[in-house]
């Protein structure tokens, strides 16, 4: 890691929808899609595996929050790939490492990660690694320059689907990313189409985190065309799969959402329940920064109402 910066003080840079959206990007494309690495003789492929279940574990902590955790199991499977040479595992650990660290604020050192990851990618001559960082540096582009490059990161991100082909993890990353993209240039119909296709990826492959995410999504897209009843829709399928999962982090971030759509909704009463919900759930989970955020919002709700 670069400079002394911690899980609670990366959490602290993340607001509204990139407190959600970054977690998941960390592992979305890469948790199913390690399935590439060879799966011969065990005394041929040994390490190579020992990386990928280190890379899956760091993924799966990533994705609930868990970033000191996800952080410790990714240096030992970038370590792995390292010693073994192998060109998918040297990409994914890369990639994974310079989401951790764009999280973190740590732009420049993941630009360096993200550039490692590609040029060994161009070295191995292998499409769909090659294709797979395309799709890196699509939501890079959007993230960060969202409305201004939002047309050529949906393109980009779907020539990517088209090369990995229907039914992987990374396919349904491209398609999440094209689905930002839409929703940001105002096509909402383009961009639930892109993310009920990502769904059945996901679902197939019964990644539950993932696909709550892609409800999550589908919600932010109802609620920003006008449809509150299919977004409070979208955002229950979302709280059921993280239940099933188990996944206190995400509940907490769907309740959160949850939240916002009911008071875009002007429904305050509903989202400060929500709110609360959300508040406990984190708290519970031991999230306490984003526990503090979530009581924020329905203590102001609250004051808004008792001075009306």
């Amino acid at each position: 890691m670069t400079g002394n910066v911690t899980a609670e003080s990366m959490r602290s840079r993340l607001t509204g929808k990139l407190r959600r959206i970054l977690p998941y990007l960390l592992c979305a494309a890469l948790a199913v899609a390690c399935s590439s690495v060879p799966r011969g003789p065990v005394e041929v492929h040994t390490a190579r595996r020992r990386a990928e279940t280190q890379l899956e574990l760091a993924l799966k902590e990533a994705s609930r929050g868990n970033y000191t955790r996800a952080q410790e199991m990714l240096a030992e499977g970038r370590r792995i790939a390292i010693a073994s040479d192998d060109p998918v595992l040297l990409v994914r650990t890369s990639l994974a490492g310079a989401n951790i660290r764009f999280a973190l604020g740590a732009e420049d050192a993941a630009r360096d990660d993200f550039e490692h990851a590609r040029r060994r990618a161009q070295e191995s001559g292998d499409a769909t690694l090659i294709a797979l960082c395309g799709i890196y540096e699509a939501r890079w582009k959007l993230l960060t320059q969202p409305h201004d490059r939002a047309a050529t990161v949906r393109d980009q991100a779907l020539a990517a689907a088209q090369t990995l082909g229907k039914n992987s993890g990374d396919t349904a990353f491209a398609l999440n990313i094209a689905a930002l993209a839409d929703k940001a240039l105002g096509n909402y119909a383009a961009a639930e189409a892109s993310l009920k296709k990502a769904r059945a990826i996901h679902l197939e492959h019964n990644q539950l985190e993932a696909a709550a995410y892609d409800w999550y999504l589908s919600a932010s897209v109802f609620s920003v065309a006008g449809q509150t009843g299919a977004a409070v829709a979208a955002i229950h399928e979302a709280i059921n799969l993280d239940r099933k999962a188990e996944n206190g982090f995400g509940l907490g971030m769907d309740y959160l959402g949850l939240g916002d759509i009911y008071l875009k909704a002007k429904a305050r009463n509903d989202a400060i329940e929500a709110y609360e919900r959300a508040a406990a759930i984190f708290s519970a989970s031991g999230f306490e920064l984003d526990a503090q955020i979530a009581a924020e919002k329905a203590a102001a709700l609250q004051a808004a109402l008792i001075e009306e």
